[in-house]
């Protein structure tokens, strides 16, 4: 068995690697949007609620309502509070996943590296190996047919 062939399961598994660490990577990046949304999502009820909450005061409505809507917007701003701190979390978890692919794919191609340089010299040994067989051959044969016409 060559080099390259012996090499290639390590190549084939740093490619796996490399693969398994590209599918992490998308799924939190994937994750950090739908945190983005959702804190999106959450201001954008926030803002409505502070708009019914602005039309109801000039409205007259009761103390208790306002309360209980004051109390809403408040939860609703702690919400965010904990929202954003969860993209920032991702966001920081992104930043790990894209090193350790980017550290996966650099492991992947210089393993494939090794193994098409292993595999261009076994390719030009066997191709040096040819020509010398031929050499070899036409050199006998040379040397045949000299002997029978002396």
């Amino acid at each position: 068995m060559t080099r390259s062939q012996r090499l290639r399961p390590v190549a084939n598994i740093k490619q796996k690697e490399q693969l398994n660490s590209a599918r992490e990577l998308s799924k939190t990046i994937e994750e950090v949007k739908k945190q983005e949304q959702r804190l999106a999502e959450l201001a954008h009820y926030r803002d409505d609620y502070r708009s019914k909450f602005q039309q109801m005061t000039n409205t007259g409505a009761s103390i208790e309502r306002i309360r209980h809507y004051q109390e809403f917007i408040a939860r609703l701003n702690q919400s965010i509070v904990l929202q954003t701190q969860r993209i920032v979390d991702g966001k920081k978890q992104l930043e790990i996943k894209k090193l350790d692919w980017k550290h996966a794919r650099a492991r992947s191609d210089a393993f494939d590296k090794v193994v098409d340089r292993y595999r261009d010299e076994e390719n030009q040994l066997a191709e040096q190996r040819q020509q010398k067989e031929a050499d070899d051959q036409a050199q006998r044969k040379n040397n045949t047919s000299i002997r029978s016409r002396g």
